[in-house]
């Protein structure tokens, strides 16, 4: 048997949701109703977003890229020579 759930939700969040759904092929309903029978099963909540580096990493990351593009690699026989050049660092 079904029954109707009511939710509040911003109206351009619901939108914005139901655009993906349907791109996806599916109805906002059988995504929600997905979650929920998750939620039961799993009896827990996943909340995620892409990970972000903070600034420090990212700039870290920025540099090492620019010296890839540039051909300042450093390659090693085994993880002893890593491990002595990272230590020398």
């Amino acid at each position: 048997m079904k029954t109707m759930l009511n939710i509040k939700v911003d109206s351009d969040l619901k939108s914005q949701a139901q655009k993906v759904a349907s791109e996806l092929g599916l109805s906002l309903s059988a995504i929600l109703s997905n979650s929920l029978k998750e939620l039961v099963q799993e009896k827990r909540v996943v909340f995620s977003s892409p990970l972000e580096p903070n600034a420090k990493t990212k700039k870290f990351l920025d540099e090492a890229l620019e010296e890839i593009k540039k051909g300042k690699t450093t390659s090693f026989k085994n993880t002893k020579e890593m491990d002595d050049y990272l230590m020398s660092l």
